[in-house]
């Protein structure tokens, strides 16, 4: 049987790579795979540490566990090398309006115009895998300096299988993973998928998909769940954990996450540069870039960064700690780095050319129901007839919010005007081309002078009468609405202290709080 080279052991907090050798000292006696101490890093079985009494000790897979295609069976020593193509496509959750349904999109990442304007097939289609019928797009709808998400249905699936022109598939790989109907996460501020061997953070918010409900049994204390909606037998959750534990962490590895207080990423420092989405644009013949990620054992956490093309001057590169300093030479126009372990976690595409491109601010147009023109602006009253016309020359988004509660989501087509009713203050209306919010719009409550209500909302606290009843912490957090009030907010502050008010006063409080939401 094979000896294992990717073994990894939790040191308290967080997985990190151990050899044989380093093991045989902590214990000096056979270590069974049910202990559950050696954890592959391929596959995430657990593993078996050889008895002392061996003349060499070494790891290796249990020959009862289930998944038996782990490369490390078969003799390999090393990764496999990164390939042009191995980075994937972004994989994003969005929610429809009610938020009781969602749907998925692939994001194209941006490629060089001129290669685009070249090609010869100007389709792009796009088949999850359960579905008989391709999604297609023309290729004239994707940005040339974003991301362009594209959707791809509700239905969760396991593969996406993209198909383009030949002089694309460079930059748009054939096949992308989907979601485990097991359960796989996605990041709760971007949506975006998290493909196996991601890293997950403690106090970070996410999502968790899984095909049927999850049981509250076989979650760990320390993650909390919460759920969200059921859909194609797909139950969602918002899903949280707190603490960097074992038991957190291994729990994590059987989704196939890893849970680190030091995610993988790449820093660009110099020369000067302009970020596009999951590119960089600069104008010299080598650069300088942080590596970040956990390293803190003798063998490294894993981590591997590859460049294609390899240039053909050496990488220098220099360690400290978790990051990682290289300068490579960028004498070819196009450099792709990628950072990961088994598979590409992050990667950036550097671009060398001139720096003096400007970009056009995409125009947008926002008028009110008298047809009057409206500004990016805070107003505080509503507009005229309560509606606003917009349209813009490229297709794009209307977003209305209330703080980060989203009320609307629709598309917005090129030439073509969209009415969007605004009948109370207290939203933000943002039109959004690609990621970027071109044109931004709030209507805002104006704020009352209080000082004149307040001297005589103490003198009524003051004196009111009725029974002491509990007063909770929990509303110290909305007395953030008398930022205004200064005396007030302390009066109510005095009670929160003692853990006690009068029920009369409870219930003044309470009514100005209302009044302020």
């Amino acid at each position: 049987m094979a000896r294992l080279n990717h073994v990894c052991m939790w040191n308290g907090k967080q997985w990190q790579r151990i050899t044989a050798e380093e093991a045989g000292k902590k214990f000096p006696y056979t270590v069974s795979a049910e202990s559950h101490i050696f954890i592959c890093e391929l596959c995430g079985q657990s593993v078996i540490l050889t008895s002392g009494d061996k003349r060499i000790r070494y790891f290796k897979h249990n020959r009862g566990e289930d998944e038996k295609n782990c490369p490390d069976r078969s003799g390999n020593t090393v990764y496999e090398e990164f390939k042009n193509g191995d980075h994937g496509l972004p994989l994003k959750i969005v929610f429809d309006d009610d938020k009781d349904r969602f749907h998925f999109e692939l994001g194209m990442i941006p490629v060089p115009s001129m290669l685009v304007e070249n090609v010869r097939i100007r389709q792009i289609s796009i088949l999850p895998s359960g579905i008989d019928s391709p999604y297609i797009y023309n290729l004239e709808r994707i940005y040339p300096d974003t991301v362009t998400y594209l959707d791809v249905g509700s239905l969760p699936s396991e593969r996406y299988s993209v198909h383009v022109d030949s002089g694309l598939t460079k930059y748009w790989p054939e096949i992308i993973k989907g979601p485990s109907p097991e359960g796989s996460l996605f990041d709760g501020k971007t949506g975006k998928l998290l493909i196996p061997d991601s890293e997950v953070t403690a106090h970070k918010d996410y999502y968790f998909l899984k095909l049927g409900s999850q049981k509250s049994y076989d979650i760990p204390k320390d993650i909390f769940l919460k759920f969200v909606c059921k859909q194609d037998n797909y139950c969602l959750y918002t899903f949280r954990c707190s603490l960097y534990n074992e038991d957190t962490a291994r729990y994590l590895w059987k989704l196939h996450y890893r849970l680190t207080d030091s995610p993988v990423s790449i820093q660009p420092i110099w020369p000067l540069y302009r970020e596009m989405p999951y590119t960089i644009i600069h104008n010299r013949d080598y650069t300088y870039f942080f590596i970040n990620g956990n390293n803190e054992s003798k063998e490294g956490s894993g981590i591997r960064t590859e460049i294609y093309p390899m240039p053909e001057h050496p990488v220098q590169l220099k360690k400290q700690g978790s990051i990682t300093l290289l300068k490579v030479p960028c004498k070819s126009d196009r450099v792709m780095i990628s950072a990961g372990r088994s598979k590409v976690l992050t990667f950036r595409y550097f671009y060398r050319r001139k720096m003096d491109e400007t970009a056009d601010i995409p125009l947008a147009e926002v008028r009110d129901g008298k047809g009057n023109r409206m500004e990016q602006t805070i107003y505080t009253r509503l507009p005229a007839q309560k509606i606003l016309i917009i349209s813009a020359p490229y297709d794009g988004k209307v977003r209305v919010r209330d703080g980060h509660r989203v009320l609307v989501y629709e598309d917005l087509k090129s030439g073509q005007a969209f009415s969007q009713k605004i009948d109370r203050l207290g939203v933000i209306v943002e039109i959004l081309q690609g990621l970027d919010v071109v044109f931004k719009i709030e209507f805002k409550k104006k704020k009352q002078s209080s000082t004149r209500y307040e001297k005589r909302w103490i003198e009524l606290l003051d004196h009111c009468s009725g029974d002491y009843i509990p007063f909770g912490r929990h509303i110290a957090l909305a007395t953030a609405r008398l930022e205004n009030m200064p005396k007030l907010r302390h009066w109510v502050m005095k009670c929160v202290k003692s853990g006690y008010i009068r029920e009369d006063a409870l219930h003044i409080i309470q009514s100005i709080l209302f009044s302020r939401k």
